[in-house]
């Protein structure tokens, strides 16, 4: 495999100056993925196992890469969050679901099902024994299913012969759960949005409408009611812009709403968080005309329309927004990564919404040189969640990073 320095899969995805290949991969050292997909075939017959040790382990299995992509707070007692990390025995890169009791966090055992890479990007707990977690490997879709006792996995139709993969899941009752990402069509060779719905029995593909004939994806997925779910991500326009992209469920179809495009350039939305049917929150980055630096970028649904709220950080460089998680109309928080130009370090930026304005609120850095979030849940007021990864600087280990909200500050645990 290359050697390469790990970029975040989102620093690097803004980067990139096509949504080709680099957006639709959440890595922790993109060009390490880049490697083990391109050069190893996977095998069609391969079965779902699990190759992690059977007792459960700290949330750094490996001694290289370990990230976090999503998190799921059910209670004070059940948190739950997922990624990946990279084994040293199998040389591949393996789920990663971990578990905090209100004491500790524990690393849970969890399907790996590809002999090449795997990777779970998103989680929704809807109850202690009800919980979905989706991902993706090289050449199909994951879907893992926890009972309260254990990860299993779900079937997931995988209709491309090439690329998929699913990023985000919101579950909404034991028949009605959404989960989203994009695949190639095989007709046309082209990136498409994908959306699956789980209504009880099995996941079934709904069509979904796509905002360009040749790069489509969502990134992310909110389902408040039956007749009322969003999805969002973005959308390439020839080769040169790329456009926010919001789909509404309607319970009948997914329909294409406007939304604001900020920037002529380049503008993506990563998650989106709906806090009743005139409140919603969708978050990502733009780059800036001016400056051509990339900027965090919110947006709000009033029940009408999707309309722009400035941030603090509206004039930085290199900042964007990973993920959202909206309480009320007085109480949103958004989270992902700033980069600092004096001293060349990223940091973990967290927003949060009073109902007025979007404010910064201080986060803790374990490392000097890398710390980033890729997704948040909130419970209450006073209890909030936030996850990514940072770069150890003593080890040079990619880490898992959990950080709490108490009402007061938040703090690593």
């Amino acid at each position: 495999m290359s050697n390469c320095s790990g970029e975040s899969h989102s620093v690097a995805r803004r980067k990139e100056g096509s949504i080709r290949r680099s957006l639709i991969v959440s890595v922790i050292a993109l060009c390490t993925l880049v490697s083990v997909i391109t050069t190893v075939q996977s095998d069609p017959t391969q079965a779902a196992t699990d190759r992690s040790p059977a007792t459960t382990s700290g949330p750094n299995p490996s001694s290289t890469d370990n990230e976090l992509r999503g998190v799921s707070a059910l209670s004070a007692t059940d948190v739950w969050a997922v990624g990946r990390y990279f084994d040293q025995r199998t040389r591949i890169y393996e789920t990663l679901t971990v578990h905090w009791d209100g004491r500790r966090w524990s690393r849970v055992r969890s399907p790996s099902p590809s002999v090449t890479a795997n990777a779970l990007n998103g989680v929704s707990a809807r109850t202690a024994t009800d919980v979905w977690a989706v991902g993706n490997t090289q050449s199909r879709n994951l879907t893992f299913r926890w009972d309260g006792a254990a990860w299993e996995t779900v079937h997931a139709p995988s209709y491309s012969w090439n690329d998929q993969a699913l990023y985000a899941v919101s579950a909404r009752s034991a028949g009605d759960a959404w989960a989203v990402g994009y695949e190639v069509s095989n007709d046309t060779g082209f990136d498409e949005t994908l959306t699956l719905h789980w209504h009880g029995t099995i996941w079934n593909r709904v069509k979904s409408p796509n905002g360009d004939p040749f790069t489509n994806y969502l990134y992310g997925v909110s389902a408040y009611s039956a007749d009322d779910a969003w999805a969002v991500g973005a959308v390439g326009v020839g080769s040169n812009q790329v456009r926010t992209l919001i789909l509404h469920w309607d319970r009948t179809s997914w329909l294409p709403v406007h939304s604001p495009d900020p920037s002529s350039m380049d503008n993506r939305l990563a998650g989106v968080s709906a806090a009743s049917t005139t409140d919603a929150w969708a978050v990502g980055s733009y780059r800036s005309d001016a400056t051509h630096e990339y900027v965090p970028m919110t947006l709000h649904w009033d029940g009408t329309v999707w309309s722009r709220v400035n941030g603090p950080n509206d004039v930085s460089t290199d900042d964007y927004l990973s993920g959202v998680s909206a309480l009320s109309a007085t109480d949103a928080w958004a989270v992902g990564q700033s980069f600092d130009p004096l001293t060349g370090e990223y940091d973990t930026l967290i927003l949060h919404w009073d109902g007025t304005s979007w404010s910064q609120v201080e986060s803790p850095n374990p490392s000097s040189t890398l710390n980033e979030l890729n997704g948040v849940s909130a419970l209450s007021a006073t209890d909030a969640w936030a996850v990514g990864r940072y770069l150890d600087d003593a080890t040079g280990v990619y880490k898992t990073l959990m950080l709490h909200w108490d009402g007061t500050s938040w703090s690593q645990t």
